[in-house]
């Protein structure tokens, strides 16, 4: 099963989660909680190994996905 580590550039660990939809949904929640942004201005990168969410206001959630046994 696939799980969604959440981390944000500001209080660091932020949550697991193993819904993809849950996870960036935090993220942007987080992003937009910073102030002065918008969802329009969030830059998104998505890898294989993560998600990385860039908000104009400096706010950054770097989602890690890994894998549980």
């Amino acid at each position: 099963m696939k799980v969604y580590v959440v981390m944000g550039s500001e209080d660091g660990y932020c949550g697991t989660y193993t819904s993809k939809k849950k996870a960036v949904a935090y993220g942007v929640d987080y992003i937009l909680a910073g102030g002065d942004a918008t969802v329009e201005g969030i830059e998104t990168n998505v890898y294989e190994h993560g998600i990385y969410m860039y908000g104009p206001n400096g706010s950054n959630v770097e989602i890690i996905i890994d894998q549980t046994r």
